[in-house]
């Protein structure tokens, strides 16, 4: 019988697929013993893996928590409804979980705050289900937020991999960046390896479902303005960088959530007042740019032709209709 809140290891998991060698499928994690040497428990760690349609990356997403070999771990895994292996595979592991359904949801948002609602304990992080943490991260991260009682969000470093789990980059350091300089686009807060404390929704809210893509961004721009990001030297995770990822990324719907989200909070940073303008003037570009290329050829051509008549130009209602596809 398994039972939970215990470390495990290779010998309590299935086998992994024939060929799959390394870190998670024949590696572990040096595996805890069940209370700290005073005597008192690990913290609780809660990890919520939002998924639809992973089925070739979810395996070893699982493997990868699993076999951090914590004793005191709350894992749950929201799926969307898939209809490819996923289900099998999150069954292949259903024992060890603390909780998982598969269910159509309204997006990745809303199955992390139905995720959040089930977890209790101390520590919180999320797991895209083709993302990986690293080995030994969660007793690093444990152990740092025992001794540090006064931090409230921690992030390591993270090592790139493709689809084949090959590497492609890695940053050991993370710099410790602060809320504007997420709004002023000076750099993103990086999700894999960031961990906060839970009673932090408490005090500013869940992820935002009316976001979905660039609602971690918006969370972690509210949760820099209200604590410190502390950063620690060594690889926590291992986010997968694939086409579909990253075409994703310049996707006329992402860069539209960028724009309106850095645009709702950008006059709230105190001062800088030129780079505030440089932010302005970058994301309204990047918008109205990454509109024009989506934009169907009929549309384009009608871009062009307006661009002798300069009086059109001057006509804010125009301009609108145009862009917005408003035009006939």
């Amino acid at each position: 019988m398994f039972k939970f809140n215990t470390a495990l290891s290779l010998e309590d998991l299935p086998s992994p697929p024939p060929g799959k060698t390394g870190w998670p499928w024949t590696q572990q994690s040096q595996p805890l013993p069940e209370r700290i040497p005073d005597g008192s428990q690990w913290p609780r760690i809660s990890i919520v893996t939002p998924s639809y349609n992973q089925g070739q990356f979810i395996e070893e997403t699982i493997r990868s928590v699993l076999l951090q070999g914590y004793p005191n771990l709350k894992y749950i895994i929201i799926d969307g409804g898939s209809t490819d292996q996923s289900v099998e595979i999150i069954k292949k592991y259903g024992k060890y979980l603390t909780y998982w359904v598969s269910e159509p949801d309204k997006g990745q948002s809303h199955a992390l705050n139905k995720g959040i609602g089930m977890t209790t304990g101390d520590i919180f992080t999320f797991l895209n289900s083709d993302d990986l943490l690293a080995p030994n991260v969660l007793a690093r991260v444990a152990r740092y937020f025992g001794k540090n009682i006064d931090t409230l969000v921690l992030c390591g470093g993270f090592r790139e991999i493709d689809r084949d789990g090959r590497t492609l980059r890695e940053k050991i350091k993370i710099p410790a960046i602060t809320w504007d300089d997420l709004v002023l686009v000076k750099t993103y807060q990086p999700q894999p390896g960031t961990f906060w404390r839970t009673q932090v929704f408490s005090e500013i809210g869940q992820f935002r479902e009316d976001l979905h893509y660039y609602f971690d961004q918006e969370f972690f721009i509210r949760l820099l303005m209200k604590y410190r990001l502390e950063t620690l030297q060594g690889i926590f995770a291992y986010p997968r960088i694939y086409q579909e990822t990253k075409s994703q990324s310049n996707s006329p719907d992402i860069v539209k959530e960028r724009h309106n989200t850095i645009l709702e909070f950008l006059p709230k940073v105190k001062g800088k007042l030129f780079s505030k303008l440089l932010t302005y003037r970058f994301v309204k570009l990047t918008y109205v740019g990454n509109h024009i290329i989506s934009m169907p050829t009929n549309k384009l051509k009608k871009i062009f032709e307006s661009m002798n008549n300069p009086i059109l130009w001057s006509s804010p209602t125009f301009i609108k209709k145009l862009f917005l596809n408003q035009t006939n």
